[in-house]
């Protein structure tokens, strides 16, 4: 019996179908996380970068996709820039291009962002970057068990996910992607067993794995391993097309019926080419930690409060075990919130 499982013994384990992620487990292209802030990390300390190297990103980020470059530009002088992004799939690419400048070494931003929902045009805007000379990095957590992906198809260098969220697995599980070009680029920050091709301490002799899991050093924990396994097999059994249609249809349900309520501005986009399933909207005058305290306490509803970037909204994440029934239950309760007031 194995004591760690790493991610080319855990190639048996993964789904047959349903989640093209499967397509990339081979070849040496994804290892294991703890989730996606450390996937984040791996990367933005993999790529060499110095001092005047600029990232653009989005002023929508969340922080375990902003804080790895935020501390590079603390210990290395890296620029940080930031974009305002648009409501469209035409509007971000054109944002993208207008902020690059001959500094411009990587656009790391979100494939979906987890404050409301946008999609992003992954391959147009992957293949515009490339078209620039930038590295391209997607932080995918709010993506990958939400609707189907294929990295090959986006054509991005590095992919970032967590495990625990739109996955179903475990917490602690996260993976990473380095594309085969990248690979001998990239550089592991922490290594020890399991990230060599050759070792030799007499020798004074290291020489990394031209792989993704150069970065799993060390022993994981094999039943979260396990667990991520099957969260993948059960959604791939009902199959990704089928989560992502259903999300989609409770997520235009929700954002119709929160239009028809006075004082709430649904702050997601409408158009199902830019949205997601997530929905976050805002109530007028009422400071959004106040109506999420209400949902949970009064309501038994789990929502996300939205504080990044000061939007101050409220976040709600359709998966494929919720219904109509809950949506019109948290349409109500919105209601007597509001009329309370």
């Amino acid at each position: 019996m194995r004591v760690s499982v790493k991610i080319n013994d855990a190639v048996s384990i993964l789904p047959k179908g349903g989640i093209s992620l499967r397509a990339i487990f081979t070849g040496g292209c994804v290892a294991f996380t703890r989730n996606c802030t450390e996937g984040m990390n791996i990367i933005a300390r993999g790529i060499p970068l110095k001092r005047g190297d600029e990232v653009l990103m989005t002023t929508h980020e969340h922080p375990g996709g902003a804080m790895p470059w935020l501390a590079l530009m603390k210990e290395k002088g890296v620029v940080v820039k930031t974009f305002e992004p648009g409501l469209t799939p035409e509007d971000n690419p054109n944002q993208i291009e207008a902020n690059i400048t001959r500094r411009t070494r990587v656009l790391s931003i979100s494939h979906i962002t987890c404050t409301t929902g946008l999609l992003f045009p992954a391959k147009e805007v992957c293949q515009l970057a490339k078209s620039k000379g930038l590295i391209t990095v997607l932080d995918g957590a709010q993506v990958v068990g939400m609707i189907p992906i294929d990295l090959h198809e986006i054509g991005c260098d590095f992919y970032a996910t967590s495990g625990h969220k739109w996955l179903l697995g475990p917490k602690g599980t996260g993976l990473v992607y380095v594309s085969e070009e990248m690979r001998r680029m990239f550089k592991p920050t922490f290594v020890g067993a399991y990230s060599d091709k050759h070792y030799d301490l007499d020798q004074r002799r290291l020489e990394y794995k031209e792989s993704a899991d150069c970065t799993e050093y060390g022993t994981r924990n094999t039943a979260l391993v396990l667990g991520l396994g099957s969260a993948l097999d059960f959604l791939s059994t009902i199959g990704m097309k089928e989560v992502a249609a259903r999300g989609a249809s409770l997520a235009a349900y929700l954002k119709q019926k929160l239009r028809e309520i006075p004082n709430i501005k649904v702050l997601t986009p409408m158009d199902p080419r830019a949205s997601s399933s997530i929905v976050t909207f805002k109530v007028k005058d009422r400071k959004h930690t106040e109506i999420q305290h209400m949902l949970v306490h009064k309501y038994k509803m789990r929502t996300r409060p939205v504080g990044e970037h000061h939007i101050n909204a409220i976040r709600v994440s359709l998966h494929l075990y919720n219904n109509f029934e809950e949506i019109n239950r948290l349409l109500k309760a919105l209601g007597e919130i509001i009329e309370k007031r």
